[in-house]
């Protein structure tokens, strides 16, 4: 192989966790495609590549990213926070926007969300590996991430 590989970086502060142990078997059983999650310690919702936000669902919840290299994916904060109308959500990524990986995307109040009972999680879909290219490797779980920062998968 001998190309670089390239990186997916932590949407969010907290603690990583296997898509497969996410609490919604849309995710957990890869029907958007494989990916992982973070449980939260943070508020702050940041791009994990760098490239254009082709997405932003009106209430502020998921968002399209596709990379430079031509990544696509979804980074979906909460399960089923679509059914908040947007309460709790304060986005600062539009669609069309350019974003540098760590630049924030949206600002979400975990303990609102979590109040009225919503898993706070914030999901990562790989929507669209570029050909030739596949997951090399995706960070251990429990393992403690820094958003935009830390490396949850390699491609």
């Amino acid at each position: 192989m001998g190309e670089p590989m390239h990186k997916v970086l932590a949407p969010v502060s907290g603690t990583y966790v296997p898509i497969e142990d996410v609490a919604d078997p849309v995710f957990a059983q890869k029907m958007m495609g494989d990916g992982f999650a973070v449980t939260p310690d943070s508020d702050v919702v940041v791009a994990p590549v760098s490239g254009e936000v082709t997405a932003r669902y009106p209430t502020g919840h998921a968002y399209g990213l596709r990379a430079d290299d031509g990544l696509e994916l979804m980074v979906h904060v909460g399960i089923d926070t679509v059914e908040a109308g947007g309460d709790g959500f304060l986005p600062t990524a539009e669609k069309g926007q350019r974003v540098s990986a760590g630049d924030a995307l949206v600002t979400f109040d975990r303990g609102l969300l979590a109040e009225r009972g919503f898993d706070t999680s914030v999901i990562v879909v790989l929507l669209s590996v570029p050909e030739g290219s596949r997951v090399q490797k995706y960070a251990a779980a429990g393992e403690p991430m820094e958003a935009g920062r830390s490396v949850a998968a390699e491609y």
